[in-house]
């Protein structure tokens, strides 16, 4: 399965872009294709969360609902997709503390479905920009 693994440096501390990360009812703000997310479970280190995304491509529209379950450690998120065309994918973003900001570690290994393959050349290309996007938005939620 396709893997993908960076580092970005954001300047904000790592405690703060957890807590916007982690901030599943503000993630409209960060994801564009998201349509809809509630939290099924939540305790003091694991939440499980229902997503709903919806795509249009060259007038191509679909959605995709999937589970997510979030482990919450000092300075990492760990996740893993439990159900939908993801089912098994997994991540971790670990955060170092810089002078200026956070080191911040990202790790995914797929998991797709050979139903919605289709999907991986429209994702692949995108997805690193999108995660370094979404942290650069967080800090500036932070900032302001």
């Amino acid at each position: 399965m396709p893997k993908l693994n960076f580092s970005v440096n954001i300047p904000s501390p790592p405690q703060k872009l957890m807590e916007i990360l982690l901030d599943h009812q503000n993630w409209y703000q960060f994801f564009q294709y998201l349509k809809n997310v509630s939290v099924i479970d939540k305790t003091e280190n694991e939440i499980t969360t229902q997503e709903e995304f919806g795509f249009v491509f060259h007038r191509l529209s679909h959605k995709i609902q999937q589970q997510t379950i979030f482990k919450i450690k000092d300075y990492s998120i760990e996740a893993k997709i439990v159900s939908g065309p993801l089912k098994n994918t997994t991540s971790k973003i670990t955060f170092e503390p810089l002078p200026d900001g956070s080191k911040v570690n990202v790790y995914l290994d797929w998991n797709v479905s050979f139903k919605y393959k289709f999907l991986m050349p429209i994702i692949k290309p995108r997805i690193k920009n999108m995660i370094i996007a979404i942290l650069f938005k967080a800090h500036t939620v932070i900032a302001s």
